[in-house]
């Protein structure tokens, strides 16, 4: 029932009469919905056009434990289908992308001689961001109650039991804090939204519930209903404080950290212990607080610390320039870099 599946049919068709219709050097495909990568060799079988895929997320997960859905058994269907799929695409790609480096690594252990591969024609391009997105928000949204003097931490994006163990891990935080320093937790909400596609009135609220078995359910409010991309920078820049969520797994890059960085809001990420994006606060340290979830017991005082620390930013209305977040991981930065792999593909011939 997924959009991949249910589009599959028309999508090729749609492609084939444009790739019919005139003169293309390259197809690019840069989807979640990953079994559209197989549609790159079916056209270029019958056209003879190249393609590029750009990997989001990782498709085949050998012996994964992370959880990326509630419906177990089509993930079972899926990962057995991926590993063949995923075999058919990238195998005749000219050219692979992807937003971990940690994702071709893994690639490259089960391809080695894949065209892109083997051409150097296989990049790390992280989630770019527009500055231009924050010019469009609708100024009506206000989330800060400056009445009763509360600060919101706002979060927008998947949730459900994808980023249960990320949450469970901020809010078991929350509760220790809340015992230590009540006057500070206590003037602070977090706010989600659009945590659950197909979410309805009377099902169940899944992050909610874990703040609520801790005991400061009263400091989360759940709204699961997906909303829109425009909706959602609206909501991050009218919080006080951003929120940026892990799954279980080491290689994930959030698509979200750079645009809620370009706020110049506080920003709080919790991530899987010894994440890849360790090294992207390590690289900007003005980023925002990083604490972990599955992390050993012995760190678990020190992040509570940051995570405090964090809070104290948010209602003291820290803002942070991070000029060279910017720089480096601009939409026009990132567009460069695809601009150079394109021609790198283009001038290679395998």
């Amino acid at each position: 029932n997924s959009a991949g599946w249910r589009g599959f049919v028309p999508m090729y068709l749609a492609g084939a009469r444009l790739l019919k219709s005139a003169h293309f050097d390259l197809v690019y495909i840069s989807t979640t919905a990953f079994n559209l990568f197989c549609l790159g060799r079916i056209w270029r079988s019958r056209f003879g056009v190249p393609y590029v895929l750009d990997f989001q997320d990782p498709w085949f997960r050998p012996r994964s434990s992370a959880k990326t859905t509630r419906h177990r058994f089509k993930a079972w269907v899926g990962d057995r289908l991926s590993r063949y799929l995923e075999k058919f695409s990238v195998w005749g790609a000219r050219g692979l992308v992807a937003v971990s480096p940690e994702y071709l690594t893994s690639l490259k252990a089960r391809y080695p001689h894949a065209q892109a591969f083997a051409a150097g024609a296989a990049v790390e391009i992280p989630f770019g961001v527009r500055v231009e997105d924050f010019s469009a928000v609708d100024g009506s949204v206000e989330v800060r109650d400056e009445a009763k003097g509360l600060c919101t931490i706002g979060y927008v994006g998947v949730g459900d039991v994808v980023m249960q163990k990320s949450f469970r891990r901020l809010v078991a935080g929350l509760a220790r804090l809340r015992r230590r320093a009540p006057d500070i937790v206590n003037r602070c909400r977090i706010q989600l939204a659009g945590t659950k596609g197909g979410w309805r009135d009377g099902e169940r609220k899944v992050l909610w519930e874990e703040a609520a078995a801790v005991g400061i359910g009263d400091l989360v409010v759940e709204d699961p209903r997906i909303v829109a991309y425009s909706a959602a920078v609206s909501q991050a820049v009218a919080a006080d404080g951003l929120l940026v969520l892990g799954v279980d797994d080491s290689a994930y890059m959030p698509s979200k950290l750079f645009l809620y960085a370009l706020t110049g809001k506080p920003l709080l990420a919790c991530m899987k212990w010894t994440s890849q994006v360790d090294s992207v606060f390590r690289e900007f340290p003005d980023l925002g607080t990083l604490i972990h979830f599955l992390a050993p017991e012995e760190v678990e005082a020190d992040e509570d610390a940051l995570l405090l620390e964090f809070l104290r930013q948010v209602i003291a209305g820290r803002r942070f320039a991070r000029s060279a977040v910017q720089e480096r991981h601009s939409a026009t930065a990132m567009t460069r870099r695809h601009v150079e792999l394109f021609e790198a593909c283009l001038s290679c011939r395998p």
